[in-house]
């Protein structure tokens, strides 16, 4: 009986995959992605969340416009990049409420970070300067991660529509690792927010009206903002815990560049990429295919041989791989490094790290 209801799933499960193919082919606006997520054809939830940032947006340019004929100085330092920032929230989501299918499977998607900072100024309080850079990093790196995410789940469903079941493979896995990122990101997003509002008024600057029922920079805590964010946050977390392990990794890639976040830190040594991944009591390294490793958008596989070392001092063995960073891809300008493989019972893991740009030497 067990071993029928198997089959009935199975079988389930193969005219929704045809189905989902099959909309994809006859509506190139259906979002292959989002029916991963569960919501079979449904772009209701990206699509509110653009539409929000749209709206977000179009109220920063009003403070902005005022801002500039008035000359409010922080308001001008803050408004120009939450701006830039909301209009690539906007239109990330949209992308992602109608991804059609991308023929460009052979290549993979790395998130590109353009970020736009408040800049130190003198008299300008550094915590102030601090808590808005980090809410506007978050916003470039979920617009980023969220590019990659779309493009991902478009060559995904490209590689199913050309029956490239080993791209299809790999493309969904990238699209997962984003999808935990992009749960992570989006869950900070509230306390980032209502930290540089706090230091907004912390600095003794009025609110700033605008077309919208919030003053600025109060909108940025809008609270259906909030909550549309916090139902994708939870709906990437519910994807990503069904489809890969994230680990951590410590990675040293020449000169390319430095970390910007612990534990994925990057650190000084050419000519090639060492990577760590670091062992935990969820995840005993031992575990992990170290034939199955990937890095960067070449997807280059590990060469030489692995060892087993506590590179983080925590008393668990880590797994220690060297790659070509030339076959990486990984190149000199900040950005992001991937990491994705398996384990030896074929569970899929990925690791994410943001790097700074430094120079090339080798």
């Amino acid at each position: 009986m067990n071993g029928a209801r198997v089959d009935l799933r199975k079988s389930i499960a193969a005219v929704l995959a045809a189905a989902c193919l099959a909309l994809g082919a006859s509506h190139p606006g259906w979002s292959f992605a989002l029916y991963q997520l569960g919501y079979y054809g449904s772009a209701e939830r990206a699509a509110t969340l653009a539409v929000a940032w749209r709206d977000t947006g179009r109220r920063l340019g009003e403070v902005q416009s005022y801002c500039g004929e008035t000359d409010v100085f922080l308001c001008n330092l803050t408004v120009i990049p939450a701006h830039l920032h909301a209009a690539d929230m906007a239109q990330g989501y949209l992308a992602l409420a109608g991804d059609p299918a991308d023929p460009d499977f052979t290549a993979v998607d790395v998130p590109a970070i353009e970020r736009s900072e408040v800049p130190r100024w003198w008299g300008i309080p550094a915590t102030f300067i601090a808590s808005w850079n980090s809410l506007f990093a978050n916003y470039a790196r979920t617009a980023a991660v969220l590019e990659a995410f779309v493009t991902s789940n478009q060559r995904a469903q490209g590689a199913a529509l050309a029956g490239d079941d080993g791209w299809k493979k790999t493309q969904s896995h990238l699209a997962a690792l984003y999808a935990d990122e992009l749960s992570r990101l989006t869950a900070d997003q509230p306390a980032l927010a209502a930290n540089a509002v706090a230091s907004w008024y912390a600095a003794a600057l009025a609110a700033i009206a605008n077309g919208g029922a919030l003053p600025y920079p109060d909108l940025l805590t809008a609270p259906d903002l909030m909550h549309e964010t916090a139902d994708f946050s939870a709906a990437m977390r519910a994807l990503a815990d069904g489809s890969i392990v994230r680990v951590d990794a410590l990675v040293a890639a020449g000169d390319a560049g430095t970390a910007e976040d612990h534990p994925e830190a990057v650190q000084a040594l050419a000519p090639g990429v060492a990577v760590a991944i670091l062992g935990s009591s969820a995840l005993p390294v031992e575990q992990v295919d170290p034939g199955s490793l990937r890095l960067g958008p070449g997807l280059a596989r590990a060469e030489g041989a692995v060892h087993y070392a506590d590179a983080d001092m925590d008393g668990n063995p880590d797994l220690v791989v060297r790659f070509s960073r030339a076959d990486s891809g990984i190149g000199c300008a900040a950005g992001v490094v991937t990491l994705i493989g398996s384990t030896f019972d074929g569970r899929a893991i990925g690791a994410l790290a943001y790097v700074a740009g430094g120079s090339c030497g080798d």
